[in-house]
């Protein structure tokens, strides 16, 4: 009776390592889809966080061809703005929405939505010049498709 017992006990150790194993798998595959659906929103002016910590505004998505996908994102503003190169798969949080209004905004929101954007519009003019120059030296040496 006694080696019976031992082997209902190891039969249980492994139901449950196999049931552990089995919740991580579709966790692991939620997160996942999380992810996919995430990257699936991006749009530029969005504002966005890294896995790095930086927090900056989409410029302009990528696809490098070949499954790879990076995204132009710029930080800081004014005569302090720069931009960076990233990877899709660093970003970590999306931090808004595109700036939009619609009718179910209150007011007070619609308005500093729209002063925001006209903002964000300034700011891009500023750095228009800049951001060409950063695209034409990102651009430099990589294959014309």
């Amino acid at each position: 009776m006694d080696q019976y017992g031992q082997w209902i006990l190891l039969g249980g150790l492994v139901l449950v390592f196999v049931v552990m194993i089995m919740f991580q798998v579709r966790r692991r595959k939620r997160v996942m889809a999380e992810q996919e659906t995430l990257l699936d929103r991006l749009r530029p002016g969005m504002r966005i966080k890294t896995v790095a910590g930086t927090i900056g505004r989409i410029r302009e998505l990528r696809d490098e061809g070949g499954g790879q996908r990076t995204i132009l994102i710029e930080t800081g503003f004014g005569n302090n703005m720069s931009f960076m190169l990233i990877d899709f798969q660093a970003v970590l949080a999306v931090m808004d929405e595109p700036m939009t209004t619609s009718a179910t905004t209150p007011l007070t929101m619609q308005t500093e939505a729209a002063a925001e954007d006209c903002k964000f519009t300034e700011m891009q003019k500023e750095s228009e010049l800049d951001a060409k120059e950063f695209v034409e030296k990102s651009n430099k040496g990589r294959k014309k498709k």
